[in-house]
């Protein structure tokens, strides 16, 4: 993997992380967001494997809860205006279609950019 592709997957993986902790703030119980769940998946389809994660569809899983749960919190504790809400309820079946940490990194970037007034 090219340096720059290095690049580019840990600025993904930190805006995942980014839009995760927008919607767990509001609940402490939940497993700290961390760049490197994405990260990991990225990996996994570069064919980088690591023997203590689990396969990459299990990845998928895991990162498609994660981001449902952080907008159904950001949803319920933020006071969006009607389109953002509308669009961030739209990006439900975004991630249900899902199938790889290209289409998860597009949620993300919608995610971000319908609560960046509520960073």
């Amino acid at each position: 993997m090219e340096h720059a592709e290095r690049i580019e997957n840990e600025i993904k993986a930190m805006s995942y992380e980014t839009f995760l902790k927008r919607g767990f703030r509001f609940n402490k119980r939940l497993r700290r967001a961390h760049k490197s769940e994405l990260a990991n998946l990225i990996d996994f389809e570069n064919g980088v494997r690591h023997k203590f994660l689990p396969n990459g569809e299990k990845q998928l899983s895991e990162i498609k809860e994660r981001l449902s749960k952080a907008i159904e919190l950001i949803i319920k504790n933020r006071n969006l205006d009607e389109p953002n809400a509308k669009a961030l309820s739209e990006l439900y079946s975004d991630i249900a279609k899902a199938s790889s940490s290209s289409d998860i990194n597009d949620i993300v970037e919608s995610g971000l950019y319908f609560t960046q007034e509520h960073k």
